[in-house]
Order: C-alpha cells, then sequence, then structure tokens
C-alpha cells in the first residue's frame, strides 16, 4: 500500500477539521457551547496515522444536558448530522473521538484535563488542577481495573473474524497507553508533568521496572497501521503481545510498594 502522509498532520487538513467542528458544534449549541479543546497524541505529538484518535472535548452548558457526558437527545442529532459528513479515513485518523462534557458537572470517574495535555481551539477553559494525592489513587484506581480489561478484550477478541480484529487491536491499545502513565505515576514521577510527555519517553521510564518490552514491541508494531490493519497474522501477533505486557503489568503491580512513597522527579 502506498505510504502517504496522513492529511492531520498537516497544517491545511487540522484546518479543515477545525472548522468544520466549530461550526457544528456553534450551529447545534449556539451559546450553550464554552470551549473545545484539542487533547490526546496529537497535541502531544506521538500521534499515529490511521491508527491513533482525534481527540476533542466540547464543554457545554448543563442545560442541554442530559448527564454528564450526554447531550439531550436534539443536540445528538443535529450534531451528528452537520458533523457526520466528514471521513477521518481521508484525514488518517481512527476515528474523531468527539466528547461532550457538562460545564458544571465534570464526570467524577474521570480526571479533568491537566495542564499542558490540551490545546483550546475555540472558546475558555479554566483548568482546575487536581492533588498529587487524587492522582494516585487514580492511577490505584485504574491500574486495579486492569484484569477486566483484560477479560472484555479476550471474550470479544476470540469469535471475531479476520477482518473485524483490528478495531480490537486498537482498542488494546486505548488500554496499554494510560496504563504506561499511570505505572509512572505510582513510581513517583510528578502525576501533572507526566502527562505532558510523549508516549515513548514514558516509555522508555517504565519498561525496565516492569522488565517487559511490550509497550514498545506494540506500538513499534502498529506505526504502519495501514498495512497492519490488513494482516490478520501480525494482528493476533500484537495482541499476544499487549496482553501479555498488561498480564506483566498486574503481575508486578500485586507485588510492588508504588506509589506508597513519593519521589519528586
Amino acid at each position: 500500500m502506498e505510504d502517504k502522509q496522513a492529511l492531520i498532520l498537516t497544517a491545511q487538513g487540522r484546518s479543515r477539521v477545525e472548522k468544520h467542528l466549530l461550526a457544528a458544534v456553534q450551529g447545534t449549541f449556539a451559546d450553550k457551547a464554552q470551549a473545545i479543546l484539542l487533547k490526546g497524541s496529537l497535541h502531544k505529538g506521538d500521534f499515529i496515522p490511521y491508527f491513533s484518535d482525534l481527540d476533542i472535548h466540547v464543554f457545554i452548558q448543563s442545560s442541554a444536558m442530559q448527564g454528564p457526558m450526554t447531550p439531550k437527545l436534539s443536540y445528538c442529532l443535529e450534531f451528528q448530522e452537520r458533523f457526520g459528513d466528514l471521513d477521518p479515513e481521508k484525514f488518517g485518523v481512527s476515528q474523531f473521538q468527539v466528547y461532550f462534557l457538562d460545564a458544571d458537572n465534570y464526570p467524577t470517574s474521570w480526571t479533568p484535563p491537566l495542564p499542558g495535555t490540551y490545546g483550546v481551539i475555540w472558546g475558555k477553559y479554566e483548568p482546575s488542577v487536581p492533588s498529587w494525592g487524587f492522582m494516585v489513587d487514580r492511577a490505584h484506581s485504574l491500574l486495579q481495573d486492569i484484569p477486566g480489561q483484560i477479560d472484555s478484550l479476550m471474550h470479544r477478541f476470540i469469535d471475531k473474524p479476520n477482518d473485524r480484529i483490528a478495531d480490537l487491536v486498537r482498542l488494546l491499545g486505548v488500554y496499554l497507553k494510560p496504563a504506561a502513565y499511570e505505572v509512572a505515576i505510582l513510581l513517583g514521577y510528578d502525576p501533572i508533568k507526566i502527562w505532558t510527555k510523549p508516549l515513548p519517553m514514558v516509555i522508555k521510564l517504565v519498561e525496565p521496572v516492569l522488565e517487559d518490552n511490550s509497550w514498545s514491541v506494540f506500538y513499534q508494531g502498529v506505526q504502519p497501521w495501514q498495512e497492519v490493519r490488513e494482516d490478520p497474522v501480525l494482528l493476533r501477533k500484537l495482541f499476544a503481545v499487549g496482553v501479555s505486557g498488561l498480564e506483566r503489568l498486574v503481575r508486578s503491580y500485586d507485588t510492588a510498594e508504588w506509589g506508597r512513597e513519593s519521589l519528586t522527579r
């Protein structure tokens, strides 16, 4: 397959997406929209073409929301109609992951956007910086969820046809990435600053401690995603690598003293 630069990595491509998104948000929510943030790998510089999502957070006034992360039905339908004609594949994006968040009732299960981890596309956003203790507690909680994530992935993988397993390898990457950051936090790295670092830098910090290179192998393996996603043999190998890495992390976490001492780095 011809190797080409993902359009989202160009100034023109990113501008087209942002303008289309802004028009859809303003056309749907009008003055109930407060801010649009760009988060994730495109902001931090570790975006993998055709593999990574475009991660967007849109803050909306409570009157347009039926829950902390769910707009009312009429707004859902209208936004989808306005935004849904934009094809992520044409821009080299796995999907446009647009989260709508209640500006006055932020989801309690989420960590708020941390300074240095996002860019403001439009509007105004006042960051709320969580405490060190909150971030450490969140790290423990998320790592404790990993066994359930592994079980879910394997149940969903086992009966899938070859042309559907690429989606689960991508989902595995969604679990592997934050796990690396949470391990770094429990190792004592500054829990705010660590989230501003690109993933490869964080992997270099945690793999020696875990004595496992599954993260490096997995993320290097998915780099040529346009080719990899069509190769079920390679996809199975990457799935095995990623799941084995998570299993190794669980075993290490169960026996480690992570997070009991604070080491400022």
